[in-house]
């Protein structure tokens, strides 16, 4: 029979896909269609910004594939957060866009994402659209509407049989007290993860983004129950901002 840590960390692994696939949209910065005016020189940047397992302490290791939620991919969630940040503003084109694998220790899952704009006007422009209240909005339904549509997963607590859904989910901006690039700015998810015997099991997923010239680098720190270590998401955030 699975434990509490193992289901849990297998949700923390669906969760953060979730997350991931907002920084995949823009940095969450924009919606609609980005058109590729690609640059191998850009791409190659992207690609040695990145996260890699040289980052992390000993005892983390590279995650298992996994989509959206766990299963079918994150085409869905793109889609959900594309339509609604729509609604506000466009993305600039991207020259160059390249994710990380995840790295996972327990229920701790980290990865990156980071794209170049075509100029570094537009890559500012994108930040910005992360500093808005519809930002937050959208992550949280980008959460929300995903997650709902998951098949419950059986789990065994106790040796009683029971199911994890979600419960409720909060989104804040997230104070960051050290600086990364050239303007930054974070989020915190706080999704609830309830039992069929009323049980609440936390997860929280922070977002960071920063942008350095044309490059938005963003980064996802996914922890339960507590939130992720934040001498430690400071110091992941320290090497990536380094290398942009």
């Amino acid at each position: 029979m699975p434990s509490t840590r193992t289901m849990t960390a297998r949700r923390v692994r669906r969760l953060s896909a979730v997350v991931v696939a907002c920084a995949l949209v823009a940095g969450c910065g924009g919606g609609g269609t980005r058109k590729q005016e690609l640059s191998q020189a850009d791409q190659a940047r992207a690609v040695r910004i990145n996260f890699t397992g040289a980052d992390f302490p000993a005892g983390w290791s590279k995650a298992a594939a996994v989509g959206t939620a766990g299963e079918g991919g994150s085409d869905e969630v793109d889609r959900t957060i594309e339509d609604c940040l729509a609604q506000e503003q466009d993305a600039s084109a991207a020259t160059a866009g390249a994710s990380s694998e995840g790295f996972v220790l327990g229920a701790l899952h980290v990865s990156s994402n980071v794209t170049f704009a075509p100029s570094v006007a537009a890559a500012r422009s994108d930040l910005a659209g992360l500093k808005t209240a519809r930002a937050q909005f959208c992550f949280k339904q980008a959460i929300q509407s995903t997650t709902r549509e998951l098949e419950p997963v059986p789990t065994s607590v106790d040796q009683t049989t029971t199911t994890l859904f979600l419960g409720d989910v909060r989104v804040d901006a997230l104070p960051l007290t050290t600086r990364y690039g050239d303007d930054a700015v974070a989020m915190r998810a706080i999704a609830v993860l309830r039992t069929i015997r009323g049980e609440d099991i936390p997860v929280a997923s922070d977002l960071v983004v920063f942008v350095k010239g044309r490059a938005l680098v963003s980064a996802s720190f996914v922890a339960s129950p507590t939130p992720f270590p934040s001498d430690l998401e400071q110091a992941l955030m320290t090497k990536i901002a380094s290398r942009a």
